[in-house]
């Protein structure tokens, strides 16, 4: 039988704890679906290569030394063919029978090579703006914080609208490090 470790991630760790009236899970996809809504209806980006994506995968946890599933829900747009603007809500899953979970929300820049046969390899970098938290069974205590991420990856472009996308990110997340690997696509409109 595995012990379920209480560990503090950083000092200040219990700095706010919480009543929740709705689930964390409801919460967050409530908040990523908005994001995203009002980042696509923005006239800022009217006349952009403006793009949906969605990908899903694997986060590794080094600190906790577990895996789940990890979802990234965003939005971007390419001034040309090899840079692009994102902003992403990223889920990088919950952990210990689900007592911990880490979830946030990125802005980042994607260079990508010229398409070689609709293939385009990328870099990405950016900052993840994290929440930490921990279910106590009355309510949570989080931990919040930014960090920067990187990642690579490989974009396949379908057709005009379509892309289909592989890539591998690394998190920091108060104090440990998340590796993401997912696969997705992105939608243009």
């Amino acid at each position: 039988m595995r012990l379920i470790p209480v560990m503090v991630r950083s000092q200040d760790f219990c700095k706010s704890v919480r009543t929740v009236n709705m689930t964390n899970i409801k919460m967050k996809w409530l908040s990523a679906l908005v994001f995203t809504l009002l980042f696509s209806a923005s006239p800022v980006f009217a006349g952009q290569n403006s793009y949906f994506s969605f990908n899903i995968g694997s986060a590794d946890d080094d600190l906790l030394e577990e895996t789940d599933t990890g979802v990234k829900l965003g939005f971007g747009f390419e001034s040309d063919q090899i840079f692009a603007f994102e902003m992403a809500f990223v889920d990088l899953g919950q952990y210990y029978y689900d007592l911990y979970s880490q979830y946030g929300i990125t802005a980042n820049v994607k260079l990508l090579t010229p398409p070689m046969s609709n293939f385009q390899f990328f870099v990405r970098g950016g900052i993840y703006f994290w929440t930490f938290e921990v279910d106590l069974g009355y309510g949570t205590a989080e931990d919040t914080g930014s960090d920067p991420f990187y990642g690579v990856g490989l974009q396949y472009n379908a057709t005009e609208k379509l892309s289909f996308i592989i890539d591998a990110e690394s998190y920091e997340v108060s104090g440990g490090d998340v590796s993401l690997v997912t696969a997705g696509f992105s939608y243009y409109f």
